[in-house]
Order: structure tokens, then sequence, then C-alpha cells
């Protein structure tokens, strides 16, 4: 969500700055001036500045913060308070694509399952097999190690060891779905949940797509895949941040599903970085997913930002120049909660080494 926004802003800067002296007016008789061969711009931070800093929530919580007293502080107004979250979320996969690959990959030595649902037809996948979902002209195709096994839409993915798998039993496993030629790579594979598919005529490309969504529970399993800091950091930062992606999801939620997607929310910066099964597999994973269990309040509720009794939009971003910002002062309109405040932890080098100072 955050660095795509904040190159948008860092180029619509440069522009500013060069139009401003531009509009100075020529004096009438122009002095003789040295043209340096070179000038340096400095500043700090990094993204839109509107709402909770992540390194300042990482300096806050060194300092013995709470994730609460992290979130509220940021948040002017709103509160950190149970809400219900145990909903399903729609997690744009593809978009706008004409085919994915998938396979099955077990994760213990136990075989794992899947299966692919076209209808009334089932079509049954080991971790030997590659399926290919594509799109040809108007139809939704599924072939089987390259063979056309079946034709229609919407399709139903399901593996073992979810939450649901049907027929596929409990040996824990992932799905490896991706739109690119190959597996290979490790930001594509998903533990939790079911993967839907449709082939869908698109205004944007004229033309039918293919579009994919991985339907998780909001609660913990879609909150274990979110890659927005590194689980290395403070147990309250990382607590505030699973709180603050929650809302943020809750918001998108309530607004409902995307026509053009199919999805509540994509899995890049479009929204807020979905990375799967390797957030919480890679290094210091397990860091992240302790983080998300601490933040449920029950199975079915968890700790939100809330504002007037809704959930808050709670947006964030990397660091600032010691500052955040109003949220009129960036996008031109007011909201309360989203208020400019103190952040001199983003000044910080042992807390931001790279943007306390570029």
């Amino acid at each position: 969500m955050n660095r795509w926004i904040s190159r948008a802003f860092a180029l619509l800067s440069v522009p500013a700055v060069f139009v401003s002296i531009l509009a100075v007016p020529a004096p009438a008789q122009a002095a003789t001036v040295s043209v340096p061969d070179s000038f340096t711009f400095t500043g700090s931070g990094w993204g839109h500045g509107i709402g909770m800093s992540q390194v300042g929530a990482r300096g806050q919580a060194a300092e013995g913060r709470t994730a609460k007293q992290i979130l509220e502080y940021y948040y002017t107004g709103a509160s950190v308070a149970s809400f219900r979250d145990d909903m399903d979320l729609r997690v744009s996969m593809a978009y706008l694509k004409t085919s994915m690959r998938m396979r099955v990959e077990g994760l213990t030595s136990t075989p794992a399952r899947a299966t692919i649902v076209v209808g009334t037809k089932t079509v049954k996948l080991t971790e030997k097999d590659v399926a290919v979902i594509s799109v040809v002209g108007t139809q939704t195709q599924v072939k089987r190690n390259g063979v056309l096994v079946a034709t229609g839409s919407p399709i139903v993915v399901r593996w073992s060891g979810t939450r649901n798998p049907g027929a596929n039993g409990s040996a824990p496993a992932v799905l490896n779905a991706t739109t690119a030629s190959t597996f290979d790579g490790d930001g594509h594979r998903y533990r939790y949940g079911k993967f839907e598919l449709r082939g869908k005529y698109s205004s944007v490309v004229k033309r039918t797509t293919l579009t994919a969504v991985n339907v998780v529970r909001l609660h913990d399993e879609y909150l274990k895949g979110v890659a927005e800091v590194p689980s290395s950091w403070p147990a309250a930062s990382l607590q505030a941040q699973v709180v603050a992606a929650r809302s943020y999801a809750l918001v998108k939620y309530r607004a409902g599903v995307r026509g053009g997607c199919w999805c509540h929310v994509f899995k890049d910066t479009r929204d807020l970085v979905f990375a799967g099964y390797l957030k919480e597999s890679s290094y210091m994973g397990e860091r992240w997913a302790v983080a998300v269990k601490a933040t449920n309040v029950s199975a079915t509720s968890s700790q939100t930002v809330l504002f007037q009794g809704a959930p808050a939009q709670a947006f964030f971003f990397h660091s600032t120049g010691g500052r955040t910002q109003n949220a009129e002062d960036v996008w031109g309109e007011k909201v309360s909660y989203l208020r400019s405040v103190d952040d001199h932890w983003s000044l910080d080098p042992k807390y931001d080494s790279s943007f306390a100072l570029w």
C-alpha cells in the first residue's frame, strides 16, 4: 500500500519545485550568476505520511508502549476495541489474466491432495500433477498434465489440510498457484482457504479474462499472510501492524465485492501486500503468526481500530520526516482520526537506517 503511493508523491514533488523557480519574476537586468555543476535534495521518510508510521510504531514499541497505545496515538480520537472479524475475505490472485498454473505441495511426508470442481465435474490432483486453468476465447478450460479435462465457470479449488478441504483430507499442504510460466520462487504458495476462478468479460481489455481469488478468513488466515513489516520487529509494533491491517481490510469488506476483480482487496500495494504462506514460513515468521493470535479476542472477534463504533480506514506508511500529515493536506479531504502528530522516531537511524536521512 505504501511504496506505490509514496513513489507517486515523490514524482509529483520535483515538478512542483521546478515550477516555483520559474514563477519568480526576472529582474530588469539579470545579474551574472554561476550555475553549479550539481545540487542535492535532502530529506527523510518514505510514504504518504497519513496514519500510522511503521518506523514510529517500531520506535514506540522499543520504548515500551503497547500496541493499543501506539494505535491510539497515530489514529487521533479512535479507540482499539473488539470487533467481529470472522468473515471470509476475497483476495485477488489474478486480474485481467489469461491463465493460472496450480499444483498441490505437501508440508509433511503424508501425501497432499487437491480437487478442482467445475459444475458437477471433479478433477483430482496429486502432488505429481500440474493443472492449468485458462481462458480460450470465451471458454474457461482446465487441463491436467496437458490434457483438457473440464470446461466451464466458475471453478472452485480446495486442497488438503485447510479449514474445509472437501474430500482431500487433513494432510498439511499449500496450493502453489501462479500466473507465471513456472512455479519458481516462493511468493505464491497459499496455506488457507480456497480458490475461486472464473472467466469474465472485461470492459477494460474488451475480451474474456481469468479472474481468481483466494477466499480466506480475515480473523487469522488472511492476516497471517500480510507482509508489510519485518517479523523481527518488537512484538508490540507487529501487533499494531496486525490491528491496522485488520481495520483496513474490514473497511474494504464492508464496502462489498468489487465487480472488476471479484474481490474485496488486491494482494499487492493497491491494498495490503499479501504474501500467503511465505510470510509465516520465512525468517522469524512465527513471530508474525504469534502477533496475529495475540490480537484475537475470541474465535469470532479481534482488536480493531474503531472510530465512532465502526472500523477506521487505518492507513499506514513506512516513515516520516518527523511528523505525520493531516489527510486533507495530502489527499484533500479531512478525516477526523487522520491528524498530524509528532513522529520523531522516524528521524532516528537506529530505527530506520535507510530513510532517517536521504
